[in-house]
């Protein structure tokens, strides 16, 4: 069995679009000029990661940073709306998680699990 938080589209794309600010806001585009200027790493799987392949157009003077931030949000997204449908085709093997209480959704997991409490 897997577990999913369930959450509003609209509440997902709006928290990972502040997620995208805030890593910009911590410095992802300097993370993503050193891969950039790293020859060996241009080839790799790491740089075609959401968040650093959409930098090549803007530091190559193709695109400014709102179009290269607004790829990034769309990107993450994007692969968000894929890993629901991945869940969805899962079925009943999916147990579903009420978002925004903590407190509920320890109780579900635990209930599912058939535990009464989580030893440390």
């Amino acid at each position: 069995k897997a577990f999913m938080i369930d959450m509003e589209r609209s509440e997902l794309y709006d928290r990972i679009n502040r997620r995208v600010d805030i890593m910009i806001s911590q410095g992802l585009e300097e993370e993503a000029r050193k891969l950039y200027r790293n020859e060996k790493a241009k080839g790799t799987t790491c740089f075609q990661a959401i968040g650093y392949k959409e930098f090549c157009n803007y530091f190559e003077g193709q695109e400014d940073i709102t179009e290269t931030i607004n790829k990034i949000k769309l990107g993450s997204r994007h692969y968000a709306k894929r890993q629901l449908t991945w869940f969805r085709q899962m079925g009943d093997d999916i147990v579903h998680i009420p978002s925004g209480d903590a407190g509920l959704a320890a109780k579900c997991i635990l209930e599912r699990c058939k535990l009464s409490r989580i030893d440390y």
